[in-house]
């Protein structure tokens, strides 16, 4: 693991993540070869670039990258010309029971091949439990700032790999139990404050 960090500098664009999330996310793009990626939270946009440049050079330029955000940076309209779409709407309801506007999000979610979900806004526990009932058998959905229990959090990230804690596993658990969703590539997603899950293939 590397020093305390939140924030780098992706070709001059921030993206808010750990120095090493780029590379874990580069292994993990090149595993399982999605056709689509949903980002919930651009920020600055820095992720989106480093994850559309990841696409291409796994040879996956025919994946989109959509990533929504309440907010939108005068810079969104270069980053476009990268074959990224960014939507400023805010689709999520204010308790996370309902999306509100679900046209946005959820056929494409849907479409065939593998989707993947990051959920990275200003709610992330909202984002994963209300995403998680739309994504298709094979899909994988993310939360960032994500460490398992309070415990860990100060015993193992704070002050030394990251401060920020926004999602803990007791967070998550009903969702991934009632929709199906276990646990991939665990330990090298938590090195970067993720947690990944992909929904299980149902057996007939």
């Amino acid at each position: 693991m590397t020093d305390l960090t939140g924030f780098i500098d992706y070709r001059g664009y921030a993206a808010m993540q750990h120095a090493e999330a780029i590379n874990v996310f580069r292994r993990f793009i090149t595993r399982v070869r999605p056709q689509r990626i949903v980002e919930i939270g651009t920020a600055q946009g820095g992720f989106a670039l480093a994850l559309r440049h990841v696409l291409d050079e796994a040879g996956l330029s025919a994946a989109v990258v959509k990533s929504f955000d309440i907010y939108r940076c005068p810079w969104f309209e270069t980053l476009t010309e990268s074959n990224l779409e960014f939507i400023t709407e805010d689709v999520f309801h204010p308790a996370y029971s309902a999306l509100s506007k679900p046209e946005l999000i959820v056929p494409f979610i849907q479409e065939p091949g593998v989707t993947i979900v990051l959920c990275d806004g200003g709610y992330k526990i909202g984002e994963f439990n209300l995403l998680a009932r739309y994504i298709k058998e094979g899909d994988y959905i993310l939360a960032h700032d994500y460490i398992e229990t309070e415990s860990a959090f100060h015993q193992d990230f704070q002050g030394k790999i990251c401060n920020w804690h926004e999602v803990r596993e007791l967070d998550i658990a009903e969702s991934c139990v009632e929709y199906g969703l276990d646990d991939y590539e665990r330990d090298e997603f938590r090195n970067v404050v993720w947690v990944c899950k992909k929904k299980r293939t149902l057996l007939l």
